[in-house]
């Protein structure tokens, strides 16, 4: 035992976490390490599998910036307070009003700046100070539409509806097939405003896994006259995966997203994700 716990690169004080890891790596599990320090353990079963097959060491980051580059239409959120908020709300447990407290702030930070991208027109205004340059958004409230995905979309209306009190609200019902190898997504209602068509849409769902369920939205979108350009998709956590499903199928379409996760697992959730939104922020696990 003592030449295993040193094969981690550091001797470690004997202890019960030490022994546990011990006992989890002799029953086919997989310690995590980084930087000489055990951060987790993941199991070899199928749920924690990569596309390719591979178990991960630990769950790596992503290179946004390469990303960006790639997808010229998405937006990640750069922000000290947007990743020590999903790092609290990743942690499984924490209870179901903590789940909303820290959702209802990252929230408000993608909506501020999905706001600020729509502020595009240089303008001079006046502090008491004397004139200064600033950004300007020409559009008012009522040239928006929100819309929301049930039933996790709900979580961000109630957001937008403080920061932008005019904005019309539109809702539709798709749900992914958990009976279905793929999950592909069932539509089963909508309701729109009626001149949806001459509105700037921001599409809500705070997870962007396979894009289903988005993409299913979207073509109810494009039924009704909305065009691709005027459609930005708002979630917390996106895949890489599901973000290049919805740029091959709408390419004109923004995604802004607040963090994106590099594995999108066999049974179609994200990795490390942060579980089922719906359940956790609702308290229906």
């Amino acid at each position: 035992m003592k030449n295993i716990i040193h094969k981690l690169g550091k001797p470690l004080i004997f202890s019960t976490f030490a022994f546990s890891f011990y006992f989890l790596n002799s029953h086919k599990f997989k310690g995590a390490i980084f930087n000489n320090k055990i951060i987790h353990c993941l199991r070899t079963q199928e749920r924690y599998l990569t596309p390719d097959g591979k178990t991960p060491e630990f769950f790596e980051e992503l290179d946004i910036n390469q990303l960006e580059k790639k997808y010229p239409n998405l937006v990640v959120v750069k922000s000290k307070a947007v990743d020590y908020l999903i790092g609290m709300l990743r942690d499984k447990t924490i209870s179901t009003s903590q789940f909303r407290k820290y959702s209802n702030r990252i929230i408000r930070l993608i909506i501020e700046e999905t706001l600020a991208f729509e502020a595009n027109q240089d303008t001079i205004k006046e502090s008491p100070m004397g004139f200064y340059k600033t950004k300007h958004n020409p559009l008012k409230d009522s040239d928006y539409c929100v819309l929301s995905i049930l039933r996790s979309g709900n979580s961000m209306v109630e957001q937008f509806l403080e920061i932008i009190p005019g904005i019309y609200v539109g809702v539709v019902l798709v749900q992914r097939n958990e009976n279905s190898e793929d999950k592909r997504p069932i539509f089963f209602f909508e309701k729109l405003p009626k001149n949806v068509a001459d509105k700037k849409v921001f599409l809500l769902d705070p997870l962007l896994a396979t894009g289903g369920s988005a993409s299913a939205t979207i073509e109810v979108l494009k039924s009704k006259g909305v065009k691709e350009e005027n459609i930005f998709f708002l979630n917390m956590i996106s895949c890489e995966e599901g973000i290049q499903q919805m740029f091959l199928k709408y390419p004109q379409i923004k995604i802004l997203t607040a963090k994106v996760d590099k594995y999108l697992l066999p049974n179609k959730y994200i990795a490390p994700g942060i579980g089922d939104f719906g359940d956790r922020f609702y308290g229906t696990d």
